[in-house]
């Protein structure tokens, strides 16, 4: 028969505790000399629940309970009070001895080596006073979130907690007269707790409400009413003035402290960055090894892009182990900082070289009338190897193809008119020729922009509505038709008739216009029919103001009122020469900034349009020396408005 093993016996711990070191202090105050009963010990394996890790750290930190006591005693003074409150938690055996109440020389000597700390208050203890200075948990919940420090109350809360702390002013009083210190507060016309205890104000609505923290209310109202009944129910002013100067002393104090917070965050946020430029020089050190060097160089502004990668927003060193971890991802971003940077760069030199041709363009533009068709530079772009010559990375291919731009503009200004106008006459209803595409009663109208024109304003008519892109790459781009990319890239589309139409409304309104003035809808041009100078009147209503006078123009597309509508169908009838009133000048409104200097523009000086009728006279005069020029001679309506029928109409008031 074999017999059960015996128990083994119980292993002595390796420091002896003695009564005030085997208590368990807390980090509010200092400890008491009782100590509590033993602990029991669980049984079976139960026993080792503490890891290997906590085990060999508090072996390390017990060494120091080996040494001498003064010795001991010597090195915790010179330990700063944030460090001495996390050496208190390391272990039991230092935190007995570094909460003890005999051994509170060893905060007072910490505090007075740490001169940048706030002293500590009369009524608080060390221990308590370090950690509101620097820890970060809330007194009342224990979340690591407390930022939000009262200073005047020695509290830090969360912001969830300060609710649930606080007691309203209403019920302040309300306690006091419960307790029965209504008729003594009367006395001296004690009305706010204000002046006596700190507070803070919640908004409540639309108004910020006073608020005192609960125990500091009632610590007051118990003190106060032990003195008056002490006192035998006497003038209670000196009890308030005691706590008012103490109130005065605390918000001094807490002065001081919010001084010193913003020194230890703004310090802090120096160490961080001092940290964050160590680690972003060993990143940049790293991607030069990898043969990013020179893309580096080509721009300064990584730091920015970098700081929310790892090991960027890290307080890690940047290891090896911890760069094989990020270098994929950080690799990745540098890819998408050089794609982003080819695209700007390819995009500018698209622009720039687009801009070139425009010049070219525009110079031989004013050696024709502002107002007779002319084509675009979009047009150029469109010739034969031109838009790939402006997405080239090449320079002399781009060169060498801008010296011939002058020469293909005549040709593609007579393909791009021939082009535009067989697409106009597709839009033409069955049965038109293109003859019809010079009469009056050829009206074409914009989807988009809702104005209307004949054939002249149609084949310069150029609403531009792109679709924007969403961000593609380089390669991406690269991969589109040259022609393609300078229409997005910069901003411009080529003339089309997408949103173009036959006007049947206006079509027919015209042909009863030319018919009520004996003409033929068949025959009459849109000039022919304004030098004709009919006018018409337009009953919108009843009584003599209802009346309108406008020109046929008006009259077809609606211009006649604020805001014009094509649906309603007002009565009209053609004036009799007898009948029309004096008019304004016949081209255009005299007060608007409508009007350009054709030898300006001839001779492409500045200014040359943007000027009232006056003021182009005036600069016709004295700077061309004309005392009386004449309208398409010496100038015209601006060129960009001259498609706009309605700046064209006479205006009568």
């Amino acid at each position: 028969m074999v017999a059960a093993p015996k128990r083994p016996a119980r292993r002595k711990p390796n420091v002896q505790y003695n009564e005030q070191e085997s208590s368990e202090p807390s980090d509010d105050g200092l400890d008491s000399n009782s100590s509590p009963p033993p602990r029991k010990r669980a049984r079976g394996r139960a026993v080792a629940s503490v890891s290997k890790a906590k085990k060999g750290k508090e072996k390390q930190a017990s060494k120091l309970l080996e040494m001498p006591l003064d010795v001991m005693f010597e090195i915790l003074s010179c330990v700063e009070p944030r460090d001495l409150l996390q050496l208190s938690r390391t272990s039991k055996a230092l935190r007995g001895v570094i909460m003890s109440k005999s051994n509170k020389f060893i905060w007072f000597n910490s505090f007075a080596a740490n001169e940048e700390a706030p002293e500590c208050p009369e009524d608080i203890s060390e221990p308590a006073w370090a950690q509101l200075l620097y820890s970060p948990f809330c007194q009342h919940c224990y979340s690591s979130r407390a930022t939000d420090v009262y200073w005047v109350s020695y509290r830090r809360l969360c912001k969830k907690c300060i609710p649930e702390v606080v007691t309203s002013h209403v019920k302040a009083m309300e306690d006091a007269v419960e307790i029965g210190l209504r008729s003594a507060f009367n006395e001296v016309g004690f009305t706010s707790f204000s002046k006596v205890l700190p507070g803070l104000k919640l908004r409540a609505g639309k108004q910020a409400l006073p608020y005192y923290f609960t125990g500091d209310l009632h610590e007051f109202l118990e003190a106060a009413l032990e003195w008056y009944n002490s006192h035998n129910r006497a003038d209670i002013t000196p009890f308030l003035k005691k706590y008012g100067e103490r109130l005065k002393a605390r918000v001094q104090h807490a002065d001081r402290c919010l001084s010193w917070e913003r020194k230890q965050r703004n310090h802090r946020q120096e160490e961080k960055e001092e940290e964050r430029t160590k680690r972003y020089d060993e990143v940049v050190a790293r991607l030069g090894a990898l043969g990013w060097e020179d893309e580096l160089k080509k721009h300064k502004d990584w730091y920015e892009g970098m700081q929310s990668l790892p090991p960027m927003n890290s307080s890690k060193p940047v290891t090896d182990k911890v760069w094989n971890i990020c270098k994929e991802r950080i690799l990745q971003f540098m890819r998408a900082q050089r794609d982003k940077r080819l695209h700007t760069e390819h995009a500018k030199t698209i622009k720039s070289r687009y801009r070139e041709i425009e010049k070219i363009v525009s110079t031989y533009q004013r050696t024709h009338h502002p107002h007779d068709f002319f084509i675009s530079t979009l047009d150029i772009c469109e010739s034969p190897g031109v838009s790939q010559s402006i997405v080239d990375p090449s320079d002399e291919v781009f060169q060498e193809r801008l010296a011939t731009v002058s020469d293909l503009i005549p040709i593609t200004h007579a393909l791009a008119l021939e082009k535009r106008r067989r697409e106009i006459l597709k839009l033409l209803p069955e049965g038109l020729t293109a003859d019809a595409l010079a009469l009056a009663v050829s009206w074409f109208r914009c989807r988009y922009c809702s104005r209307s024109f004949h054939y002249a304003g149609a084949i310069k008519h150029s609403c531009y509505m792109l679709r924007m892109w969403s961000y593609r790459t380089y390669e991406e781009i690269k991969a589109i038709e040259p022609l393609e990319q300078v229409y997005h890239l910069c901003g411009q589309r080529m003339w089309n008739t997408e949103r173009l139409a036959y006007w049947k409304d206006a079509a027919e309104l015209t042909k009863q216009v030319i018919e009520s003035a004996g003409m033929d809808p068949n025959k009459v041009t849109p000039d022919e029919l304004d030098d004709a100078k009919h006018r018409f009147a337009i009953f919108t209503g009843t009584g003599s103001s209802a009346m309108t006078i406008v020109g046929w123009r008006c009259l077809v597309t609606g211009r006649y009122d604020k805001y014009p509508s094509t649906k309603r169908a007002p009565e009209w009838r053609i004036m009799k020469p007898g009948e029309m009133p004096e008019f304004k000048h016949p081209s255009v409104r005299l007060e608007k900034e409508d009007w350009a200097c054709l030898h300006c523009w001839t001779n492409n000086a500045e200014p040359y349009d943007d000027m009232p009728w006056a003021s182009v006279k005036l600069h016709i005069k004295e700077k061309h020396s004309v005392d009386k020029p004449t309208e398409d001679d010496y100038y015209c309506v601006r060129p960009t408005l001259q498609s706009d029928y309605f700046l064209r109409e006479i205006a009568l008031m």
